[in-house]
């Protein structure tokens, strides 16, 4: 598994079923996470969508950092928060500040998965309509699988449960698979895709990503053969 990498890529955008390429809003993220021991990553991705006129250059941000302790060989307590600004699916604001149980469910050389069951409360500034304030669970699974010395590949599925409002849940799924190039870059492809199943006004309830990005490590790995 990398450590921590700098990543810059070029991303194909699928929104309300349109494709888009290159330039236009862009996607930042941070995530922490203990399955890929990346202990910091930021993507810096420019796109251009259709609604690009009408939206303010960075319309799409992620921002995401968690906190993970173990208790047992299994067992651990993850503490997380998740801000996000995504105007292309219609919400302004949201934030999410959850905490909950860390699964480390398969220790295995080729194969590691993980899960996450937490509570949470979801603040939402959607560019239409109302805020809301409910709770919500946070479920996931994340799984990474060996594919050799210099590649692997990682599935995540997140299911976000509203406890207050039922048919306002969410989920994400996501696919990747990453090959060293050299000892400090690595070639990173990625599919992501996401349901609101209340979205606001006049916006749909699927959107997908596609995802090509180089990713530099900050500490050099086993270079590819």
């Amino acid at each position: 598994m990398g450590m921590g990498g700098l990543g810059f890529g070029w991303w194909g955008l699928a929104r309300r079923h349109q494709f888009a390429m290159l330039m236009g809003s862009a996607r930042s993220q941070a995530r922490y996470r203990s399955l890929d021991a990346l202990r910091g990553i930021a993507a810096l991705v420019v796109v251009i969508d259709h609604s690009m006129m009408t939206l303010p250059m960075w319309s799409d941000v992620v921002l995401h950092g968690v906190h993970n302790s173990t208790l047992t060989t299994i067992l651990g307590l993850t503490a997380g928060e998740r801000a996000e600004r995504d105007q292309l699916a219609g919400m302004a604001f949201r934030s999410i500040t959850d905490g909950g149980l860390s699964w480390a469910l398969v220790r295995d050389s080729r194969w590691l998965l993980d899960g996450v069951t937490s509570v949470a409360v979801n603040h939402e500034h959607p560019v239409v309509g109302p805020d809301r304030n409910d709770p919500i669970g946070v479920l996931q699974a994340l799984s990474k699988i060996v594919l050799g010395p210099a590649a692997d590949t990682t599935q995540r599925f997140t299911y976000y449960p509203d406890f207050k409002e039922s048919a306002a849940y969410r989920a994400e799924a996501e696919v990747t698979a990453q090959a060293a190039m050299n000892s400090r870059l690595a070639l990173k492809i990625g599919y992501l895709w996401r349901r609101s199943n209340a979205p606001g006004a006049a916006f749909q309830k699927d959107d997908s990503t596609a995802t090509a990005s180089v990713v530099v490590r900050w500490k050099a790995a086993t270079a590819a053969p």
